[in-house]
């Protein structure tokens, strides 16, 4: 969403924002995909309208836009990379009867996407699937966890946690 780099594009790689409908059109036309692992989202941050807005644009709707293009140029599958994040606080680990209880724009992006992706799949022949990876960070992702300990182990130094629970 945002600063696309055509540095970064080549003719492996399409570059286009995922809400840009004929952007998503032409990558799929040039590249015909048969799998579809669909990462794409806007990652969390605080709740400011700006930032709730994009996440629903690009968590929801671009998921719909990359929905449709792997419909019409007849993607075989579709892997959704969803989020823990809709289960809300509740308890680690989730169980397939923990409710879903989104509470950052981020999570109501996730779900919604995947409610489309379980909508478009009903329609056939394209087979969805759904995952929900843990702990994945990116390099444009702000500090966390995994950030602190890839920059002690850059430096040489050694990783000091404090609190919480060995799982």
């Amino acid at each position: 969403y945002g600063d696309w780099s055509s540095d970064v594009c080549s003719s492996d790689l399409a570059c286009c924002d995922i809400v840009d409908k004929s952007c998503v059109g032409r990558a799929f036309a040039e590249f015909r995909p048969d799998t579809v692992f669909h990462l794409a989202a806007k990652p969390d941050s605080p709740e400011e309208f700006e930032h709730m807005e994009a996440a629903v644009e690009v968590t929801a709707l671009g998921t719909l836009h990359v929905l449709e293009a792997s419909k019409q140029f007849g993607v075989r599958d579709f892997v959704f990379a969803g989020s823990s994040k809709v289960y809300g606080n509740h308890e680690i680990p989730t169980r397939s009867n923990t409710p879903v209880d989104p509470v950052s724009s981020y999570a109501i992006g996730k779900y919604a996407g995947w409610q489309l992706c379980k909508l478009y799949g009903l329609s056939g022949p394209m087979r969805v699937t759904g995952i929900q990876p843990a702990f994945v960070y990116g390099p444009r992702q702000n500090w966390n966890l995994l950030s602190y300990v890839a920059d002690c182990a850059a430096k040489n130094q050694p990783v000091r946690l404090m609190g919480g629970k060995q799982t």
